[in-house]
Parts: structure tokens; C-alpha cells; sequence
């Protein structure tokens, strides 16, 4: 959307007139999303600032394309089950991740991007780089006897674990989801309400709170994240093991 339209412009020239040309276009169809490139393109922006590029982030005050609810949604237990069955029925790659979704509460593009050499089946441990995570930690993920029985039936002709190509992850979530809520009959959800509806499970389960954020990917705060620094693995382990027993028994006829 950015490249084709302002990718060879001189950075001082990228106004405020020259962003709203390029994102008014989409916001007739996809405010969201043009909501998010605004977000982007300040990024860029304020670092050339910081940097000395430019004097100034000409958008950093643009108002958002449209104004957006936080999400909610929340999977019932009914619908899970849906949603996990439904998995069964689409195949590789996006059944298998879909399901690993439910039992990890990943991010997408995580998921998108894992690879079995951040697998350790004898630890059983998935180990996200640094790299590919939002807090910029290494997020270590235990798995559980469900997880690891998914990722066993998953073919290994590359380092990718969800790959049509063999050269870059998966991508095309929309066609996945639209997908899964037709075989499921439960429409209205993203991955990211999986997500959300792992942690909320947890909770459930009374895992204590610190260890389900934990098992998120998120950081402790403050002086906890400077002094802290016990990593809780044999405690996410045992959230990990009672959240995967919680969809076993719902899963399982």
C-alpha cells in the first residue's frame, strides 16, 4: 500500500496532505487497516525526527481514520470445541496452528514464523527468538502432551513449521478464518480472541496471574522486570499441563 504509491519520494517531503492522499483510499475500505498504516508511518516518521531527517513528525497529531472498540470476544467453552473440531477438518497448515493457537495462546505471527529449530520436543519447550517477539524477550513456551502430539503429526521438509513454500511462514488469515467459521458455525472471532480467551481460561483455572502473563509472552513492570528475574518455567509448566488437560476434556467425546 506504502512502497507503490510514496516509496521514492525524498523523506521531506512526506506531509501531512501526501499521507491522507495515500490513506483516504483505504480508509473507504479498510479504516482499520488504515488506522494502522497511520501508525506505522508516524514510527518512520518520528525516527527520522529523532534522527535528523526531518524536522518534525508532520502526522503525529492526524486523527485515526476511525475510532476502534478494544475487543471483547471471548470463546465459550461450546464454542471452542467448535473451533478445535473444525481444525480437524481444514488440514495443514492452517488446522495444526489453529489448534496450537488454543493450547499456547501465540501470537499469529508467531506461529506464522515457528520454526523446528526453536522446537526442543525433550524439554518440551518452544523457545520464540527475541527477534520474533513483541516485548523483544526470548518468550519461552512449555508444551504439553496435546501440543506436542499436534506438532508430531506435522510433515519436517524445512525449518518452517507452517510453510507453503518452504521460504517464508504462512500468511492469508482472513481466507483461514473465513474458513474456520463456516466449518465451525461460530463466526465473529479472530485469532487474536483465541489469544485472549487462552488467558482468560487460565484465569479459569487459577493460574496465578504473573505466570498466565507470563505464559502470554508479556513482561513484569518496573522494578520486578529490573530485579526479578526468575523465569517461573516449572510454574508456566504446570499452567501450561492443567490449561491442556481443560481442553482435552473438552475435546474428547
Amino acid at each position: 500500500d506504502v512502497l507503490p504509491k510514496i516509496g521514492r519520494l525524498e523523506i521531506g517531503q512526506v506531509d501531512k496532505t501526501t499521507v491522507r492522499g495515500l490513506l483516504a483510499p483505504i480508509a473507504s475500505r479498510a479504516p482499520v487497516m488504515a488506522n494502522r498504516l497511520l501508525a506505522m508511518l508516524s514510527s518512520m516518521l518520528s525516527f527520522a525526527e529523532a534522527e535528523g531527517y526531518i524536522d518534525i513528525n508532520p502526522v503525529l497529531r492526524m486523527r485515526k481514520f476511525v475510532a476502534e472498540a478494544p475487543r471483547e470476544r471471548v470463546l465459550d467453552d461450546d464454542e471452542l470445541r467448535a473451533v478445535w473440531l473444525a481444525a480437524d477438518t481444514i488440514g495443514y497448515p492452517w488446522g495444526p496452528l489453529t489448534k496450537l493457537a488454543i493450547l499456547t495462546g501465540a501470537r499469529r505471527d508467531e506461529l506464522a514464523g515457528m520454526r523446528w529449530s526453536e522446537v526442543d520436543p525433550a524439554q518440551r519447550l518452544w523457545t520464540i527468538a527475541r527477534t520474533r517477539t513483541k516485548s523483544d524477550r526470548a518468550h519461552v513456551v512449555p508444551l504439553e502432551d496435546l501440543g506436542l502430539a499436534v506438532l508430531a503429526t506435522l510433515p519436517r521438509d524445512h525449518d518452517l513449521v507452517f510453510t507453503t513454500t518452504g521460504r517464508t511462514g504462512v500468511s492469508g488469515f482472513s481466507k483461514a478464518l473465513r474458513q474456520l467459521h463456516a466449518k465451525s458455525g461460530v463466526d465473529g472471532w479472530s485469532f487474536h480472541d483465541l489469544r485472549r480467551t487462552f488467558r482468560t481460561n487460565l484465569s479459569r483455572l487459577r493460574v496465578m496471574r504473573d505466570v498466565a502473563e507470563m505464559l502470554i509472552g508479556h513482561t513484569r513492570s518496573g522494578l520486578l522486570q529490573v530485579y526479578d528475574r526468575y523465569e517461573f518455567l516449572d510454574e508456566k509448566r504446570e499452567g501450561v499441563e492443567r490449561h491442556g488437560a481443560f481442553v482435552r476434556n473438552l475435546v474428547t467425546d
